[in-house]
């Protein structure tokens, strides 16, 4: 799929949530509170006799816990008055300080109520439903959100590991840590600005490259958003200039010539086929569709893949571009010497479902991927270029695979 990108920007006000990271691991959940307390209170240092007056549970009751530990392998197997970890115990214990240090910071994200995703706090200017301006769009919100009751949803544990760190941990730690999201209930905005739209056409047109592209495979995760515009339907006649000033005289001609061939000449011959092939052009349904927010244009009726139910629409833009000029259109359909008349018919409605990340993907973007070429196994997989048709804009394929 080819997209456009647009002579204005297009504002719109995404919805997000504030939320509050917290870990947990596996690894120590399998383990009670008290065995988790004991781990922490040797790895600080602490002996058994500290942890009996600490906790003032009966001598026994501990004395159990700790050769239970010994037993797994988390302490050492010596007298419980020298008690001490363990190798395992020790990295159980590091994985105990590093969840225990993180919850106490109580990160901050952003929930994206669009994608599900999270993103860093600071990325973006969190704007109050109160301030949005009346001249941007405001999408829906898509999330579930009783899923974030469950552990590490969506991208969550992803994202922390990315951000945050946790390299000094061993490999089969990090797999077991879990992410908890907490989210504060009031919507948030953030504003971003769709630079370019996919084309509503599948195939190359009066404005699209030769090469066809596709966004039919986005990432699985990936948010879409539903934009609905007008396209129209152009109905067009062609002319030959070079008939102009004979134009009167065709008709007479023609009587002479299924009168007796012979008296006309070559010319007036050349003249009566040129206009007869007008004739059976003028005669076909000649259309162009044309969109009016991108500017695009399009030889065959546009079937976009991605249509869903009018409910879920996010963004309706105004049209404000003018179609391609008649003597464009003749110089596309290799007729230089042809004046063009069109006039506009029908208008339809087309809504699109596109991925979230390819609508919010910047021009400057795109021009960075243009460079680029995944190859697997050898075979090229995917290519982003920029190309288009100097007439009718410049287009670029968003992702082709």
């Amino acid at each position: 799929m080819y997209a456009t990108k647009l002579p204005e920007k297009i504002p719109v006000y995404i919805p997000v949530l504030r939320a509050t990271l917290k870990l947990s691991s596996d690894h120590l959940n399998e383990l009670g509170k008290f065995s988790q307390y004991i781990l922490f209170a040797l790895g600080r240092g602490h002996t058994f006799e500290e942890i009996r007056k600490v906790t003032l549970l009966d001598e026994m009751v501990i004395k159990e816990e700790f050769y239970y530990l010994m037993k797994v392998g988390l302490l050492e197997e010596r007298d419980i008055s020298d008690a001490a970890l363990s190798d395992l115990g020790d990295s159980l214990y590091w994985v105990m300080t590093f969840v225990d240090q993180f919850n106490r910071k109580k990160e901050k994200v952003l929930i994206n109520c669009v994608t599900g995703n999270l993103q860093l706090l600071g990325e973006s200017i969190i704007v109050e439903p109160r301030d949005c301006s009346d001249h941007a769009y405001r999408l829906k919100e898509k999330i579930v959100r009783r899923l974030y009751k469950n552990l590490s949803p969506f991208n969550s544990k992803d994202f922390v590991l990315e951000h945050f760190g946790f390299d000094e941990l061993e490999d089969h730690y990090r797999e077991e840590l879990q992410v908890e999201v907490e989210y504060e209930t009031p919507i948030l905005y953030i504003q971003k600005d769709i630079e370019m739209l996919p084309s509503p056409k599948a195939e190359p047109g009066l404005s699209a490259p030769e090469e066809e592209a596709s966004l039919s495979n986005r990432e699985e995760g990936t948010g879409t958003v539903h934009i609905e515009r007008t396209i129209q339907t152009v109905h067009w006649k062609g002319y030959y200039e070079s008939l102009g000033r004979y134009r009167p005289l065709l008709d007479k001609l023609q009587s002479i010539k299924e009168f007796d061939s012979a008296l006309v000449t070559e010319k007036s011959t050349e003249l009566l086929a040129l206009r007869q092939k007008e004739v059976e052009l003028n005669q076909k349904e000649n259309v162009y569709y044309f969109d009016p927010v991108t500017g695009g244009a399009f030889l065959a009726m546009p079937d976009f893949p991605y249509e869903d139910d009018k409910k879920w629409t996010d963004v309706k833009p105004i049209g404000t571009q003018k179609r391609p000029s008649n003597e464009a259109v003749a110089l596309f359909l290799g007729e230089t010497s042809m004046n063009v008349q069109s006039k506009v018919g029908e208008t339809y409605h087309i809504r699109q479902r596109i991925p979230y990340d390819l609508l919010f993907m910047t021009s400057t973007e795109q021009t960075e991927r243009a460079k680029d070429e995944i190859h697997v196994n050898g075979e090229r997989e995917e290519v982003f270029e920029w190309r288009g048709n100097p007439l009718f804009g410049s287009l670029a394929p968003l992702r082709r695979t």
